[in-house]
């Protein structure tokens, strides 16, 4: 049903990076409602893996504070429950000084009511003032000191914000807007390209063609509404994830490579997903997988990295190199 590995990977000669950061905040210990959650004040910095944030003030009314914990209204606000999220009033994410610039982040966010704060490497911070869950849609193809931003819509209250270019600060924050699983690219691996994947069924491909031979990582990032802005949410391989399944009606549920399954492994609730390839001298196409993906709502974001050589690769069956998919 899915690609299957055909030959051997030695893991020993072929030393990979990860390729991603998730940032979960899980590492607090923190109570079951708001107000047990751990509490930053401005100017007050905090790390979650590895990475440092610092609540800031930027007009937002009310102290400039942060809290992190299973916040007490998620549920009434479509939040799933696992886990830690990030409730921030503003919060300066701080790239360079601890891992350096980065090509991409993702910044996923739950209700992005009130009034919500965007920039990045120290400059062009956006002010939207206004309610209505779109708010964050304000800032949708703007440029930040030559970083893109992309907004991602996913239902009528979740969605993501999408940064591309050399960033090395962030700056986010907002009256009623929860952020969780921050995606950053890893720089150590070359991202060739970034690719929007709509959830609508549509097949897309790369722009650069993956040379004959040499590794590739593919991540995919992010999910989509299933049956409108109101319906279940999908990823890369899962439908549903209060429970999760990857087939409904005879149909691999998910993300296809060259117009085929791919096993992207167990599910994950950062929903960032990555497999490892051979180039075969020419471009990817990507597609997801439906029932019926017409009224899908949002899109994935694909990413394609070359991983960098040396990297000494054994194929089993080498007539067959073309064909292999193998999640490291």
């Amino acid at each position: 049903m899915r690609l299957a590995s055909l030959g051997l990977f030695l893991s020993a000669a072929l030393a990979m990076p990860s390729s991603a950061l998730i940032i979960d905040f899980d590492e607090f210990p923190t109570g079951t409602t708001f107000d047990d959650s751990v509490r930053f004040d401005e100017g007050e910095p905090f790390t979650s893996a590895g990475v440092r944030f610092e609540t800031t003030d930027t007009g937002i009314a009310g102290p400039a504070r942060t809290f992190i914990g299973q916040v007490g209204f998620a549920n009434s606000r479509s939040i799933p429950s696992a886990g830690n999220y990030l409730y921030p009033r503003s919060v300066t994410m701080d790239l360079a000084a601890s891992l350096g610039t980065r090509p991409f982040v993702s910044i996923p966010f739950y209700n992005s009511g009130g009034t919500v704060t965007l920039g990045a490497n120290g400059s062009d911070v956006l002010v939207a003032r206004g309610g209505g869950t779109a708010v964050f849609e304000l800032f949708d193809g703007a440029d930040l000191s030559g970083v893109a931003v992309d907004i991602v819509r996913v239902s009528n209250s979740q969605g993501r914000i999408e940064l591309r270019g050399d960033i090395d600060t962030v700056l986010f924050g907002g009256q009623e807007a929860i952020f969780d699983n921050v995606f950053v690219a890893d720089p150590d691996l070359e991202l060739i390209e970034v690719v929007t994947l709509p959830g609508q069924g549509e097949s897309v491909s790369t722009q650069a063609t993956l040379a004959s031979g040499l590794p590739y990582r593919i991540e995919v990032v992010g999910a989509v509404g299933v049956s409108g802005p109101t319906g279940p949410q999908a990823d890369a391989e899962y439908l549903g994830f209060d429970n999760p399944i990857d087939t409904i009606n005879d149909i691999d549920v998910g993300v296809l490579v060259d117009g085929s399954p791919v096993d992207w492994g167990p599910y994950s609730n950062d929903h960032v997903y990555s497999t490892d390839l051979i180039g075969d001298g020419a471009p990817l196409s990507f597609g997801f997988a439906d029932t019926f993906a017409g009224d899908n709502v949002g899109s994935f974001t694909v990413l394609v990295y070359q991983i960098p050589e040396p990297a000494t690769i054994w194929l089993g069956l080498t007539a067959l190199a073309t064909s292999i998919r193998r999640r490291m």
